[in-house]
């Protein structure tokens, strides 16, 4: 089958297997992933060697230039990031090899020393069973649907027999105690930290949480130069056990952890990160009720570019889970309250996953509000795209952005808006100390945990879908349209306006934004106005799934959950490929 588009959200991410294995006997890579589901070695080797070609032939490249690479921890034996090495190297680039670093550091150091392109072999905060590649441009940007299509194009082109063949052209660096240094200096920068008072962190024992991922010890290393009170690391092997039991994943659509969810049978029974914060806040627990010590967590994926924040809450022995909606509203409310000259009317940006009511109270404080399609490509193109100033950007996922500053390998001091679950980290840190630390504990945790009032949200999963059935305008398509508007117009008692809202990120998300009766919907963005609630169905651009995501006001709470378990019947016998 022919597409315009092999990648998804973010870059292309599969289940792996060796192109060795039984089941791809006599198949090419790209028949492999496209009728079988899996990366093979060989298919790394090839999108790296159509995405260098691709360069040099477009003239933004020449033979031998640096095309920076690094990777997450999951491949251990390295037989994948190998052979996208050797892409790099059959193709004429320089490949600049970091080795197991956080997705963010490529990039940077990319911008650093002034290469070519940059990727990361990293499938993120998928299973250890999966495997994929980011690429980034030269201005640091991932690409975007047109990017994607033309190397697509360039791969189905391509003979992977010829490449196959190919020697060797370009040279191989490893650059990774380079890279780190740049990516430690940056970090440590207080124009990147935000850190100003140099003891603000010190009532704070902070577990970090690496998710057996790319900061392992990296993070930790960090954190104890910004001279937090003391730093506790887990879940910080390389075995390639990335994701299991730990980092952002095990976090989704959480808000509270109460103590019973790690016991016997409860859903963190083994997650470490969170037995540790308990542990140590029923330690400290007259401490942290007196405001002298706070324990909290930074929880990061497998590559680094989600965070998550976690803290011991004592007065009723719970843990406060704060997402990428939390997080990036209490750096929005530092930079307002302490740059309101500059960051008057400047934007905020979220997608359509996240709490709508955080947009809402962005506007209240002063911002302009921009919603995006899902992936942080969208809220880096509003970065720098715009005629306004960005302040932030926010996916719920955990990917937040804000300016960063780079001084590179030739003097010059850049402006870089990159995804960087730790800059994220530090900023978070720094505005809950800024804005909170004066008042007593109660008031502190009160102001972290609803910083501001939040909406209704939640989604049903349809795994292992068949993700074509759902494109725009098919007759699924229509078919779906119908039956959630006539849903909702039964529950409301068509006593409200519906509007189906289309956003060319993602051309096949059907989504539909129900309004008070009469009330004039505005065009952008969907958060102004009588806005009651939505519901959107898209097919996940990382993983074999569909979602159905309600949001809107707590009152209409129980109709809008029917409405997502109605959608979630009609849709799951139709669009399932198998029982799997």
């Amino acid at each position: 089958m022919v597409t315009n588009r092999l990648q998804g959200t973010d870059g292309v991410r599969r289940e792996v297997r060796l192109s060795s294995d039984p089941s791809l006997e006599g198949m090419q890579p790209l028949q492999a992933f496209t009728e079988k589901g899996f990366i093979t070695e060989e298919f790394m080797e090839f999108y790296t060697f159509c995405y260098v070609t691709d360069l040099i032939e477009r003239g933004e490249m020449k033979i031998g230039e640096d095309i920076v690479i690094g990777w997450d921890p999951r491949d251990t034996e390295g037989i994948f990031t190998s052979a996208a090495v050797d892409g790099i190297r059959k193709a004429g680039g320089k490949a600049v090899v970091l080795g197991i670093v956080p997705t963010p550091a490529v990039p940077i150091y990319m911008l650093y020393r002034g290469a070519r392109g940059s990727c990361v072999v990293t499938a993120s905060h998928n299973p250890k069973g999966q495997n994929g590649i980011k690429i980034f441009n030269s201005k640091g940007l991932k690409f975007f649907p047109e990017d994607d299509i033309r190397l697509t194009k360039r791969i189905y082109e391509m003979d992977y027999h010829a490449v196959k063949k190919q020697n060797f052209i370009g040279k191989l660096e490893i650059a990774r105690d380079d890279a780190l240094r740049v990516f430690t200096e940056f970090s440590c920068d207080s124009r990147n930290s935000w850190l100003c008072e140099p003891d603000i962190f010190s009532r704070i024992i902070l577990i970090v949480d690496p998710a057996n991922g790319s900061f392992s010890g990296i993070a930790a290393d960090i954190f104890r130069r910004l001279k937090f009170k003391e730093i506790i690391e887990v879940n910080n092997n390389l075995n390639g056990d990335v994701n299991l039991n730990c980092g952002v994943i095990a976090l989704d659509e959480i808000s509270s952890i109460p103590s019973d969810m790690i016991q016997g049978g409860g859903k963190f029974e083994n997650n470490k990160t969170i037995n540790k914060i308990f542990q140590i806040g029923r330690e400290r627990k007259e401490d942290i009720e007196k405001g002298e010590v706070r324990v909290s967590g930074a929880v990061f994926d497998a590559d680094g570019d989600r965070f998550y924040r976690v803290d011991y809450y004592p007065f009723d022995d719970t843990v406060i889970v704060l997402s990428g909606d939390e997080t990036a509203f209490l750096q929005a409310g530092y930079l307002m309250k302490r740059y309101p000259e500059r960051y008057r009317s400047s934007l905020y940006v979220n997608t359509v996953e996240s709490d709508f009511n955080a947009a809402i109270a962005a506007e209240r404080i002063g911002f302009k509000t921009i919603l995006t399609g899902v992936g942080d490509k969208w809220l880096l193109r509003e970065a720098t795209q715009t005629l306004h100033t960005f302040a932030i950007g926010s996916e719920e996922s955990g990917h937040t952005i804000t300016e960063g500053y780079l001084r590179t390998k030739d003097g010059r001091d850049i402006s870089i808006f990159i995804g960087n679950g730790l800059k994220s980290a530090m900023n978070t840190f720094v505005a809950s100390e800024s804005l909170f630390s004066e008042a007593e504990a109660s008031h502190y945790f009160q102001k972290l945990n609803h910083s501001f009032e939040h909406s209704f949200k939640k989604t049903f999963y349809i795994y292992n879908t068949n993700k074509p059935k759902l494109a725009r305008r098919t007759d699924l398509w229509k078919k779906l349209e119908a039956f959630i508007k006539n849903l909702i117009l039964d529950q409301f008692e068509n006593g409200v306006e519906l509007h189906l809202k289309e956003r060319d990120e993602e051309p096949d998300m059907l989504y539909i934004a129900i309004y008070g009766k009469g009330e004039q919907p505005p065009l952008s963005p969907f958060v102004k106005g009588d806005l009651m609630g939505c519901i959107f169905v898209r097919n996940s651009g990382t993983e074999e799934k569909t979602g159905i995501h309600i949001r809107g006001s707590l009152d209409y709470m129980n109709r809008l959950v029917y409405i997502g378990e109605k959608v979630m019947n009609y849709l799951k016998p139709v669009i399932g490929k198998s029982k799997h």
